[in-house]
């Protein structure tokens, strides 16, 4: 072998399941790069980079390597690892799960039988402009820049209100969605509309009673957009 495309990272003591997890990029064979309790799951690769261009990447190419990833989750616990990963052997693929190995193992041991779900919740955020603040400018705005100053002030303290408010939101939601889940992770305004984008980690056989829960969240917030997706490969509870 001589390039190795990285797809995943598991315990070397899995019995390794090559005929339903089928091929990698470029129908290329998978297979296990053992170092100590890890292994990495990778399959030969040719070419120096992912593209002719670092600024084109085949879209294709990036669904195979999820493809690839999902079909070994269905099996067993695995650190999945990022598109484009490419090693120049294998050695260089068990110099870093040597490097590594503590932190992985315990990555492994957390996520052992769960997968993520992504949640995301819209809202209509109040205005951020204080209608005093619009109302004082032409009273107000003198050559000082007081005016300025003051608009700035009721400026700032509205969007502390709406920063607030979504908080409240935000907690009230999250602390239903976590009596179901191992860990998570959670944004405030991303943007403007997006109150909340969050990963939670689920095991497996706490699917379903997650997923209620954000039906009942549905349909208690109708005021809110809920968009839920997964369950993915724990992309977001790998250490590094």
């Amino acid at each position: 072998m001589t390039r190795c495309y990285w797809y995943a990272i598991v315990a070397s003591s899995i019995t390794a399941n090559f005929a339903a997890w089928g091929t990698g990029l470029r129908e290329m064979p998978l297979a296990m790069v053992e170092e100590g309790q890890l292994a990495a799951i990778v399959s030969e690769w040719q070419e120096s980079t992912l593209s002719r261009s670092q600024k084109e990447v085949d879209a294709s190419l990036v669904w195979q390597h999820e493809q690839v990833i999902e079909r070994i989750m269905h099996d067993v616990t695995l650190l999945p690892v990022r598109f484009g990963t490419i090693m120049a052997g294998p050695d260089d693929v068990r110099e870093v799960l040597r490097e590594r190995h503590q932190t992985m193992l315990g990555d492994l041991q957390h996520l052992a039988g769960c997968v993520e779900i992504g949640v995301r919740v819209l809202w209509q955020p109040p205005t951020t402009m204080s209608p005093i603040a619009g109302e004082g400018a032409a009273q107000t705005s003198d050559r000082t820049g007081r005016g300025y100053l003051m608009r700035r002030a009721a400026e700032e303290q509205a969007r502390d209100r709406v920063v607030s408010q979504a908080r409240e939101i935000a907690s009230e939601l999250d602390a239903v969605l976590r009596t179901e889940v191992v860990d998570a992770r959670v944004t405030l305004l991303e943007t403007e509309r997006m109150l909340m984008k969050a990963a939670y980690l689920v095991r497996r056989d706490h699917l379903s009673t997650f997923m209620s829960h954000v039906n009942e969240l549905r349909a208690g917030y109708p005021a809110l957009a809920f968009l839920s997706t997964g369950p993915w490969p724990p992309y977001h509870f790998v250490s590094a």
